[in-house]
């Protein structure tokens, strides 16, 4: 298979709904804030990514193909760069109910999403939404993990912490330092077997059918202020690798890994830099 690097278009694969995309070149730099992960030999590896906007829709199955319901939506913790929860939507009685499922118990089937997980521990779970319309928080997201019997990945001091949908995040606009409008958050590319984010898809106003692989770490995140800043002058990102909005590539190369570490310093595979008050921005 050839290579790109980072200045070069990559060849193209389209996809079909829940159909696997990967960026598989094994990259080899390690970063201390979210290390890559590694294979049992120490070499650092990825597994496939799929596209957040083809996971919704998809049918959540058990192991012996029946039917839990389908992903209504996917909770994202944005600092730490990782998923948070598949959220499944079933039919329970006359209503549907919303839950949370960890990554870690999911993997992509043939057009489904397979659950290691039984009908009856699913009727079980916490639900999320309802009439309540609260927020899913880290502390909700803790309960789906134990109620699953998964690692919780966040400490108990940031439980209260609210996660993302996708479905609110997406087409989210992005601007620069100076507030000046860029584009949009298009799509999220998702390591769902190892629970992190990829990449955001962003596309620019002056060509919305070209997308740039932009890694969370390069975005800046203030909650009170509806988009994302993009810290870096205009020709540094025209410097990123893009792709067809409509043939996303099916693998990352080592060449990009390696320049995202080194352009923003940091894995790319962390998450956004939250800044609580727009008035306390770094200069």
């Amino acid at each position: 298979m050839k290579r790109f690097n980072v200045l070069s278009i990559v060849v193209m694969v389209t996809l079909t709904c829940c159909a696997t995309v990967a960026w598989g070149q094994q990259p080899e730099v390690q970063s201390t804030d979210n290390p890559l992960p590694a294979n049992a030999s120490g070499e650092p590896e990825l597994g496939a990514i799929q596209r957040a906007s083809y996971l919704i829709g998809c049918e959540v199955t058990d192991s012996g193909h029946e039917s839990l319901g389908r992903v209504a939506d996917i909770a994202l913790d944005l600092p730490s760069g990782r998923i948070a929860a598949l959220i499944v939507e079933r039919q329970d009685g006359e209503k549907k109910v919303r839950i949370p499922l960890p990554p870690s118990i999911a993997r992509l089937g043939v057009m489904t999403v397979v659950a290691d997980v039984t009908p009856e521990k699913l009727r079980q779970a916490p639900t999320f939404g309802g009439e309540s319309g609260q927020p899913l928080t880290r502390a909700g997201g803790a309960k789906i993990f134990k109620h699953f019997e998964q690692p919780v990945p966040w400490k108990k001091e940031q439980a209260e912490r609210p996660l993302a949908l996708v479905s609110q995040i997406r087409e989210l606009p992005i601007a620069n330092a100076a507030g000046k409008r860029l584009g949009r958050i298009d799509d999220f590319a998702l390591l769902l077997d190892k629970g992190l984010i990829g990449y955001a898809a962003v596309s620019v106003d002056e060509d919305a059918a070209q997308l740039f692989p932009v890694p969370l770490s390069a975005f800046v995140v203030t909650p009170e202020v509806e988009h994302w800043v993009l810290e870096l002058p205009k020709d540094i990102l025209a410097q990123t690798p893009r792709f067809n909005a409509n043939a996303w590539p099916d693998k990352i190369d080592r060449a990009w890994v390696e320049y995202v570490h080194v352009r923003y310093g940091r894995s790319p595979f962390a998450g956004v830099r939250e800044v609580l008050h727009a008035e306390n921005r770094d200069p």
